[in-house]
C-alpha cells in the first residue's frame, strides 16, 4: 500500500482501530446508505452522489477522474470536457472545511485536548476493560502503542485513562487533605452535596 501511495502521489493515513471518528468514515458510509435506501434504482443514486459536488466546490467525480459525469439532468457539453481541478486551491478549501468542522464538532460537544501519554504510562484500556503500559506514540495521529494482557495494541487517547501511581495519590492527599482533629470538643458536619471538609468550631 506504501508503494501504491508513493507511485500515485497521495498521503495514506490510517485512523486508530474502533474509533473510525477520526477520519469521518463513519459519516460517509451514512450518506450512503441513506442514498441507496431512498432511491429506486441503486446505480441511479451512485451516480448522482458521485457528480453532486461537495462543499468544497468539486464533485467525486471529479476529484477522481477529473470531468463531469453525464446524468439524467441536462448539461451543457462544455461541461462534460475532462479537467483536472486546481491542486492548491483544493488543498486550501479541504483545510479551512476541516478546521470548520473540528470548530463546530468541538463547540457542540464542549471537547478538550485530552493530556499527552508518556512511555512507561499505565493506562486503562476502557474498550478492552484491562489494564496495560505505553511503549512507544504510533504514527497515526494521538494514537499509541500499548502493551497489556491481550498483547500489543494499537488504541485512541480516547481509549486511554491515565493511571496515577500510589505515590503520586498519597502526595497528593498528604498536600490537599488536611487532617482532622477527633479530639476536638465540637465537629461541624456539613451536608455531602457541598463536598467541603468538615472545620473545626473552636
Amino acid at each position: 500500500m506504501k508503494e501504491f501511495a508513493v507511485d500515485y502521489g497521495f498521503e495514506h493515513v490510517t485512523s486508530s482501530p474502533k474509533y473510525p471518528t477520526s477520519l469521518a468514515r463513519k459519516n460517509a458510509l451514512k450518506q450512503l446508505k441513506t442514498c441507496l435506501k431512498k432511491a429506486r434504482d441503486p446505480y441511479h443514486a451512485l451516480l448522482d452522489y458521485r457528480a453532486t459536488p461537495l462543499s468544497i466546490g468539486y464533485s467525486p467525480a471529479q476529484l477522481l477522474m477529473g470531468c463531469h459525469l453525464p446524468t439524467i439532468l441536462s448539461i451543457l457539453p462544455e461541461r462534460l470536457q475532462p479537467a483536472l481541478p486546481d491542486l492548491q486551491s483544493l488543498q486550501h478549501k479541504e483545510r479551512a472545511k476541516r478546521w470548520m468542522d473540528a470548530k463546530c464538532f468541538n463547540k457542540r460537544h464542549r471537547a478538550r485536548y485530552l493530556a499527552k501519554l508518556s512511555p512507561v504510562d499505565h493506562v486503562w484500556i476502557s474498550d478492552a476493560k484491562a489494564q496495560g503500559t505505553v511503549t512507544s506514540i504510533h504514527h497515526s495521529l494521538w494514537s499509541y502503542l500499548v502493551s497489556g494482557q491481550q498483547g500489543t495494541l494499537t488504541r485512541n487517547c480516547h481509549h486511554l485513562v491515565p493511571i496515577p501511581a500510589p505515590e503520586s495519590q498519597g502526595q497528593y492527599q498528604q498536600e490537599y487533605l488536611p487532617e482532622v482533629d477527633t479530639s476536638a470538643e465540637q465537629v461541624l458536619r456539613l451536608s455531602p452535596t457541598t463536598k467541603l471538609q468538615a472545620h473545626l468550631v473552636s
